[in-house]
């Protein structure tokens, strides 16, 4: 008799929980794997599915998706190579729809905890919208940077 009152009052008790709960509620289907695809697709090819990028300054980009593809299989991971305690390196970077390139100069140094990063952009972007040459000198060991403009 007692474990019939104790299991009343759990039932009961759980009950009180329940309703107090904010995650119960009506259950909305999910869509399949194979459903979301289709919508994507109809997005895609009925050119309604953009992707937007807010640029540096502000400006917001769009880009209309044209084509999607599903690839199958796992993919196969790339063993990163051993990187010596000093680096260098040299990018160019060009925008062609916003007519403007830039050239980078990087060096870093794991045992002194310094990078040294030389830029020079054919626009003035913020957030020094200079189009002279500016170093930049990351202090990781103090978190302090330094900029010569």
């Amino acid at each position: 008799m007692l474990t019939i009152l104790l299991n009343a009052l759990k039932k009961k008790e759980n009950e009180k929980l329940a309703e107090l709960r904010t995650v119960n509620g009506p259950r909305i289907p999910e869509k399949t794997i194979l459903q979301a695809y289709q919508a994507l697709r109809l997005a895609v090819y009925g050119k309604k599915f953009q992707i937007q990028v807010q640029m540096d300054n502000q400006e917001m980009l769009y880009y209309l998706a044209v084509d999607t593809s599903v690839e199958f299989g796992a993919a196969k991971p790339t063993i990163m190579p051993k990187i010596s305690g000093q680096i260098s390196y040299t990018q160019e970077v060009v925008i062609p729809n916003l007519n403007q390139v830039y050239v980078s100069k990087v060096w870093y140094d794991s045992s002194l905890k310094l990078a040294r990063y030389d830029y020079h952009d054919s626009k003035g972007v913020p957030p020094f919208y200079s189009i002279n040459p500016m170093t930049i000198i990351h202090d990781f060991s103090t978190g302090n940077f330094i900029i010569y403009i």
